[in-house]
């Protein structure tokens, strides 16, 4: 018996639970009128529960109109929730309306964690259920949850810039509220640093970390076109009508849809760019509000003058003592520089350059952070601003450690996102160190940290390998120049000995010699005869050299540019020459679509290894380019 009438249960929680996806009313009636809190799945959702996930607005409001004792809109699943705070994790605004009409006091009902739907809602992003929840709540009751972390946090954390802004404007006090760790809304801002351009693919810096680069430079190109403010424009009257934010913001949403043509709309990545750019620039407009925010914020000293030990004292902060070796939060600049976020980094040094002082638990300094975790554009804005550059390159860490020894060590967490192969890696190395070697003073040279290492012997310590790694690749890498490029000679050499249209039987001159295509014939062989040389040459200077760590800084990426440069003429040339040949064979034959084929042919061909000698050369290109003009 009892075996069967859990069967029986089963099938009957199958039954409803299907009906509640598919908004069958007549069995949903007929079940919720009997038992309105029994759980219909192993989650312990109720009828409601699952209703509100999928979305069945006029279900869920005929079912509140029904005339019973109890409608189950306190009873919590398994895991504390009650229908409202899915409604507002998938954002059902009329949902919401509909059981906060029977029932007001749901708005404050919290989970386990102290969730309320309100705190769901900034959560997932759901701005019409906030704004509805804000204004029927209307005090600040439920805005934080057991471990301190407000509907701010929440909407930081989900990366909804938009929506905490308006969360701002709902409640400005959050933007000082810190969680049970000390975190604030800018806290949580710095350690995202995709959530600004410095961190993201679409900067030329980044160029060789996503893929095509020529593809990759078109996505920069496009991200750099989109208009930066079109985000603060879906804004716009988002905030004249609390219960219904967003109807503006889709109608100048979708007018600027219109004027882009709906290519924006039409493509996923075109889409994803937009998204990106709308977002960085969010982010930046929410930092500097964070940052401006501080008024009182102070960095400072403990008597005694012992940098290890500082103080922060603002409103963020309740005057906090942050000695370095026991702190539990960091320092949002502290974290910024780490992570790369130049626009976090310069926005807080703008407002507040005292904190050019600050020191992380080891004793390093912001020019040292910048340096170790090889972020080019915070010592680029540290090197040009007016701050004590000769200073901070000579203070040294609780290791002992100069700038320039932090700069020549290599780990597994400084190698910069956009160096894909180990030759690239050492360029880079190579590059970095010299950089920050220009900016030390010469007294620093030599001087070694608590391991007795100077920054060159560090250097030469930590990138064996990587030197290894990079000469055996280089000499692969010239190897098969030399191959291909006695190949390409060779075709080249054959082509200048059997000419279209044969020689004279008298005086041994090419029949076509007075021909305007002949002679194009002629340059294009000569050409790619010549570039095909060049190649063997370098190639073969470079596989002959003892490489050195020193070499990959100017000599070794001048020889690359060369003998691909030239490699790449040299196929030019010789597709060239095939059509010239072509051309020649069938001049007086060919109609006009025959020849817009074969230029067809040609151009594509052309752009093809265009293309892939732009992805092949363009990094160490760079390198040369940044060497010589930096």
């Amino acid at each position: 018996m009892a075996g069967s009438t859990i069967q029986s249960t089963v099938v009957t929680c199958r039954g409803v639970y299907k009906a509640a996806v598919q908004g069958n009313w007549d069995t949903l009636r007929k079940f919720y009128t009997r038992e309105p809190t029994s759980p219909i799945n192993v989650y312990g959702d109720t009828v409601l529960h699952v209703l509100a996930l999928y979305r069945h607005a006029k279900i869920v409001h005929e079912l509140l109109e029904l005339p019973l004792p109890i409608h189950g809109l306190a009873t919590n699943n398994c895991r504390g929730n009650i229908a409202l705070h899915e409604a507002a994790r998938v954002g059902s605004v009329e949902i919401a309306k509909a059981m906060v009409r029977k029932e007001e006091g749901l708005v404050t009902t919290r989970n386990p964690l102290g969730e309320t739907p309100l705190y769901w809602a900034a959560a997932y992003g759901q701005k019409e259920v906030l704004h509805f929840l804000a204004k029927k709540n209307g005090s600040e009751n439920g805005l934080r949850r057991n471990d301190g972390c407000t509907v701010l946090h929440a909407a930081m954390m989900g990366e909804f810039y938009g929506l905490a802004q308006e969360i701002m404007g709902l409640y400005p006090d959050l933007a000082y509220s810190r969680n049970e760790i000390g975190a604030t809304a800018l806290h949580l801002l710095a350690q995202s640093p995709s959530s600004f351009r410095s961190g993201t693919i679409y900067t030329h810096k980044s160029l060789g970390s996503s893929g095509f680069i020529p593809l990759h430079m078109l996505a920069i190109i496009i991200y750099l076109c989109i208009p930066s403010n079109a985000y603060e424009q879906l804004l716009e009257g988002c905030t004249e009508d609390l219960e219904n934010p967003c109807d503006a913001r889709n109608e100048v949403y979708q007018g600027l849809l219109r004027s882009q043509g709906n290519l924006i709309s039409g493509s996923q990545w075109l889409r994803e760019i937009d998204d990106a750019k709308q977002k960085n620039n969010i982010a930046v407009k929410l930092a500097i509000f964070l940052i401006k925010a501080e008024t009182t914020w102070v960095y400072g000293i403990n008597a005694g003058g012992d940098p290890s030990h500082t103080w922060i004292s603002g409103p963020i902060w309740n005057n906090i003592s942050i000695s370095h070796g026991k702190n539990k939060i960091e320092d949002p600049l502290l974290k910024a520089t780490k992570l790369g976020i130049t626009e976090v980094v310069v926005n807080i040094l703008e407002e507040f350059p005292e904190a050019i002082e600050l020191l992380d638990e080891n004793g390093k300094n912001i020019l040292h952070l910048a340096v170790e975790n090889r972020h080019t554009g915070v010592f680029e804005f540290l090197k040009s601003k007016k701050f004590p550059i000769s200073r901070m390159v000579s203070d040294v860490d609780k290791e002992g450690n100069t700038a320039l020894h932090l700069a020549a060590k290599l780990g597994t967490d400084y190698q910069p996102r956009n160096v894909p192969g180990a030759p690239q890696q050492m360029l880079w190395e190579t590059f970095w160190f010299k950089r920050v070697k220009q900016v030390s003073l010469p007294h620093l040279f030599p001087l070694q940290n608590s391991n007795g290492q100077t920054a060159e012997e560090l250097f030469i310590g930590t990138h064996r390998n990587l030197l290894n790694l990079a000469e055996k690749w280089i000499r692969d890498t010239m190897n098969l120049l030399i191959l291909i490029s006695v190949l390409v000679a060779t075709i080249n050499f054959t082509a200048l000995l059997t000419v279209p249209g044969g020689f004279e039987s008298k005086d041994g001159l090419p029949v076509l010699v007075n021909d305007i295509s002949f002679t194009a014939f002629m340059g294009y062989v000569s050409a790619g005869l010549l570039n095909s040389l060049i190649t063997l040459a370098v190639a073969i200077s470079a596989q002959l050299s003892h490489l050195q760590q020193d070499d990959f800084y100017i000599s070794l990426p001048f020889k690359l540019i060369v003998a691909i440069a030239a490699f790449f003429y040299s196929i030019i040339d010789t597709i060239m020459v095939f059509a010239q040949a072509l051309i020649l064979q069938i001049n007086k034959e060919t109609t006009p679509t025959e020849y817009a084929y074969v230029a067809f042919g040609i151009s594509l061909a052309c752009c093809v290894i265009s293309l892939v000698y732009i992805d092949i050369v363009y990094p160490v290109f760079h390198h040369m380019i940044v060497v010589l003009f930096y």
